[in-house]
């Protein structure tokens, strides 16, 4: 019948040590297991294979605690949570890694570990906790930023770009076509990045041209740099306009400075470093000679089988 490693420490060392003769020789020698001696033919026997074995178990043990931490250790290292940022005109976001952990090497068996015992039980707790909270804010950043909710539930940073475009230019159409192959249109992600890094940079003068292309189109210049629109030229002088009012609208920069806090947030959460110590705190404990919690959690330590095994 399986059995406690408590309950094997409690049955070996319940009684006090006695002095006895060495058979070998007239020497004095204590014996701190005289409870296990007190029996009678192959009794004795397997009690003292018993005292031989339960030292090499918790040798084994420390050997199989060690294996965890450095398997935890190392799940630390490719630990990565959700985050996003806004930027160029898109908002990227970054998947989180090994939450929950992955059964790689050992950490199927530390899972199981920090599962059952309470004093480390923490490190997977406080991982999924900070997830949720990221990926909550990751939402908030997305419904601020790039939500196509309509216009009367607090319009997104690029739902108040693209209403304000088209009702001063109905007649030009969003577009992704940097080649500029269609005409009557305004590049979005472009007008997005501008305007963007403006409003975060606190500048609110911006270099904008109606330049001739030729076919009887007119593009809207960014600093000769690149295009936001092609079109006739009085949709282009309406189409700049806008851009310039926008780099100064309050809601706009509203938006912009409400995804920077967002996003110091993500960048900036003490909770991950707290976590990466605890989990270099365990480490520290079990290579300098503590035992890991959770004793017969998995099955490469469960007392009742022999004793844990490298793999």
């Amino acid at each position: 019948m399986a059995w406690s490693l408590a309950s094997q420490c409690s049955s070996i060392f319940k009684y006090p040590p006695i002095r006895r003769y060495n058979r070998n020789g007239r020497g004095m020698v204590y014996d701190y297991n005289p409870g296990l001696s007190r029996g009678y033919g192959d009794n004795t026997t397997a009690v003292r294979a018993e005292e031989l074995r339960l030292p090499r178990f918790f040798m084994n043990y420390q050997s199989h605690s060690e294996q965890l931490a450095d398997a935890l250790q190392e799940w630390s290292e490719r630990l990565r949570f959700t985050s996003c940022k806004y930027e160029n005109g898109f908002l990227d976001t970054e998947n989180s890694v090994e939450i929950p952990p992955s059964d790689r090497g050992f950490m199927r068996y530390m899972k199981k570990h920090l599962e059952k015992e309470e004093r480390i039980k923490t490190i997977l707790t406080t991982a999924y906790e900070i997830e949720t909270s990221h990926r909550e804010q990751c939402k908030n950043i997305q419904e601020t930023m790039i939500s196509d909710a309509p216009i009367s539930i607090s319009p997104s940073f690029q739902k108040i770009i693209t209403d304000k475009i088209q009702r001063a230019c109905p007649t030009l159409k969003k577009s992704r076509d940097v080649n500029l192959t269609e005409s009557n249109i305004y590049l979005d992600f472009y007008i997005f990045k501008v305007i963007f890094e403006k409003v975060s940079r606190n500048e609110s003068v911006i270099t904008l041209s109606v330049d001739d292309s030729g076919c009887r189109n007119c593009v809207l210049m960014y600093q000769k740099s690149f295009a936001l629109g092609q079109g006739e030229e009085s949709d282009m002088n309406r189409l700049k306009k806008v851009v310039e009012e926008l780099i100064t609208d309050n809601n706009i920069k509203e938006r912009v400075q409400e995804h920077d806090r967002l996003n110091k947030q993500l960048i900036t959460d003490d909770r991950i470093m707290v976590l990466k110590n605890q989990i270099e705190e365990l480490w520290t404990f079990i290579h300098g000679g503590g035992y890991l919690g959770g004793f017969d959690a998995c099955e490469l330590c469960d007392p009742s089988k022999s004793a844990p095994r490298r793999i």
